[in-house]
């Protein structure tokens, strides 16, 4: 699991990216530096009052040594899209963050793997 100190990319530009970006900013655990969508999506500069870049540039802005990455991809595009996408991101250098509300239950020595979101009340145990 990262270690939640660098900022974090997120892929998407819809319903799904700014409800992370909003969990984000409530629980406080990763600050969200931008957004990044396929070119075709970019149809404004910014999303949630955010950066958005296109994906295939977003390096030479966000370079992944300093950014970490979520891919944030609604349920409708869920498997092929996100998968696609983490891999690119990491070939690409990015680390894929993960994110456990502080209001979750969770053991502690439970292992989170990439890209992953646990939400408010979620009880997990190992």
């Amino acid at each position: 699991m990262n270690d939640n100190s660098r900022p974090l990319v997120i892929f998407g530009g819809g319903t799904f990216s700014s409800l992370f970006a909003h969990c984000l900013a409530h629980d406080r655990r990763r600050t969200v530096a931008a957004f990044t969508v396929d070119a075709a999506y970019v149809r404004h500069e910014t999303h949630e009052g955010l950066p958005l870049v296109a994906f295939a540039t977003l390096r030479h802005r966000f370079a992944p040594e300093a950014y970490d990455m979520f891919v944030a991809v609604g349920f409708s595009q869920m498997n092929a899209l996100r998968h696609a996408r983490c891999d690119q991101a990491m070939a690409m250098g990015y680390r894929l963050g993960s994110f456990v509300s502080s209001r979750a239950s969770v053991w502690p020595d439970m292992p989170v793997g990439r890209n992953v979101i646990i939400f408010e009340q979620a009880a997990l145990q190992c």
